[in-house]
């Protein structure tokens, strides 16, 4: 449930469908948050605190009181925490810093949490959609001023993408005679 400036989502177990909805956190004035699940935790995307640019919390299922929610990616003012896409081993993270997208990749097993390395000065960058949860790799739409919109497929294992798929340009459209 959402409002421009409220949210509030419930959650139910899904081996229980009869059962009762569960609150994650009530409703507050000015707090915002989306969570998504993994391996009985939250990973909740939230600008509380007044955080107007938003982090990433985690809380366990069965503990989500407003004390229970810690700190995984701190709160940086000068990044807005745009999303969180959550698989079986990894978390991808849109952020923006400086007017620029980027994602950020974090890896359960490690910790480490590297953003993506895009090459050209000016660029949008999104997550595609990405149903399988127990995927290795995953989506994401890249365009730029020399680069139609294109389709790519990260790996997170080698740290390498790959295209998959990019829009036609009418009229011979050669990229590399662009800069």
């Amino acid at each position: 449930s959402d409002s421009a400036t409220t949210s509030e989502q419930a959650f139910l177990p899904a081996d229980k469908p009869t059962g009762d909805w569960k609150v994650l956190r009530p409703r507050e004035e000015g707090h915002e948050y989306s969570a998504d699940h993994r391996d009985g935790k939250f990973y909740i995307r939230t600008n509380t605190d007044k955080g107007t640019n938003f982090k990433v919390m985690t809380c366990p299922v069965d503990k989500t009181d407003a004390a229970e929610w810690k700190d995984l990616l701190p709160y940086k003012p000068k990044i807005l925490v745009s999303n969180i896409s959550v698989f079986k081993d990894f978390a991808v993270i849109g952020e923006s810093e400086g007017g620029k997208t980027e994602l950020r990749v974090l890896d359960f097993a490690t910790g480490k949490n590297p953003r993506l390395i895009f090459t050209e000065p000016v660029y949008d960058v999104a997550m595609a959609e990405n149903p399988d949860f127990a995927a290795s790799k995953f989506r994401y739409l890249y365009t730029s001023l020399v680069r139609p919109d294109s389709t790519f497929e990260y790996d997170p294992a080698s740290g390498k993408s790959r295209l998959l798929k990019e829009r036609a340009v009418l009229g011979g459209y050669d990229a590399s005679k662009y800069q």
